[in-house]
């Protein structure tokens, strides 16, 4: 495992254990935890202009200096794309988007390691802006997790469950498309709850600005799961600038809350995320790592942790760093209890 030059892996792995014996730790995850079975973005938007027959090479191809691609154009394309598809049935615009969230090299269909590891751990709650059923396939089928979206009721479901115990949960908060790995009837068993998700998908500007500025309920959950809980980044693109918005929104309204969250980011991408705006500004404290596969041992090292296996020797001292209470209890002396007793 390689560490940041700015925060300690074992610290961060120290601290997440004993946030996580608190109930209090929850993974959100980006698109890079479904990496390489699911297409990037820029892949995802070009399999799609293909789909709805609309032009848009000029702006997904990189640039000849081979500088990183325009987020905004993207934006636009994809906004073009969403109008393009907007006459098509439901169930076309669900294939559509089925066929181009499958990666060209999407590793012969198996799960990410990432996502393996990730759901070896018992989670009470994982917010997603992911849209495919790759974590809900991976995660054993005695705890698969009830998967909610954006509505009114699904809201109030994840609230009461920060309070109260109850099955796990994936909150998908862009969307979701049932039957990548299983059969979309499996994963949903309702139709009508398929169709609900499937509708909240967003892909365009405009969607995203419906998503966060017409659901009052979303942004109060959202809030709630902010100031309450301790979010752990996962390939998420947490700059997205809905997502710095509703973070700067939350903070405006209600300061600081009593948790730092992380986000484990690529060093290369270090530039991008200035490591002062994200602590002062989101409460997001950034460890960078150099190679991928360095989520997969994070979180590996991290179940070692909460399940009390043996751990290795870079992490084993610092298991002292938290606490768990087995049993609290009193004894009752009589001879203490006498008169005259020392």
């Amino acid at each position: 495992m390689s560490e940041s030059r700015d925060f300690s892996v074992q610290d961060i792995l120290a601290v997440a254990a004993t946030l996580y014996q608190r109930g209090l730790v929850v993974p959100f995850m980006g698109s890079g935890m479904s990496r390489p079975w699911c297409s990037s973005w820029p892949e995802l938007l070009s399999r799609l202009s293909e789909l709805a027959r609309f032009e848009s090479t000029s702006f997904l191809e990189k640039r000849d200096d081979q500088s990183p691609l325009d987020s905004a154009a993207l934006y636009r394309v994809a906004e073009k794309i969403v109008t393009a598809m907007r006459p098509l049935s439901r169930d076309r615009r669900n294939e559509n988007y089925l066929y181009a969230l499958r990666s060209s090299d999407g590793a012969g269909g198996a799960i990410p390691p990432q996502t393996q590891a990730l759901a070896q751990i018992y989670w009470p709650i994982v917010v997603t802006t992911n849209y495919d059923d790759l974590y809900w396939s991976a995660v054993p089928e005695v705890r698969k997790p009830l998967i909610l979206g954006r509505g009114r009721e699904d809201c109030h479901i994840l609230l009461r469950s920060l309070d109260e115990s109850r099955p796990p949960v994936l909150w998908a908060i862009q969307g979701f498309l049932a039957g990548q790995l299983m059969p979309a009837e499996k994963v949903i068993s309702s139709r009508e709850r398929r169709d609900s998700l499937s509708d909240q998908v967003v892909l365009g500007h405009q969607q995203y600005q419906a998503a966060i500025n017409e659901t009052e309920h979303f942004r109060r959950a959202f809030g709630e799961i902010f100031r309450r809980r301790s979010l752990l980044f996962f390939g998420s693109g947490i700059l997205e600038e809905y997502l710095v918005n509703l973070f700067g929104e939350i903070l405006h309204h209600h300061g600081p809350g009593p948790h730092t969250h992380f986000a484990l980011l690529h060093i290369k991408d270090r530039e991008k995320f200035d490591r002062w705006f994200l602590e002062t500004r989101l409460g997001i404290t950034p460890v960078f790592y150099d190679d991928h596969s360095f989520i997969t041992s994070f979180l590996t090292e991290l179940l070692k942790l909460v399940s009390g296996t043996p751990l290795s020797t870079d992490v084993a001292e610092h298991r002292s760093m938290f606490v768990k209470t087995e049993r609290l209890g009193f004894q009752f002396c009589w001879c203490c209890s006498q008169p005259g007793a020392n």
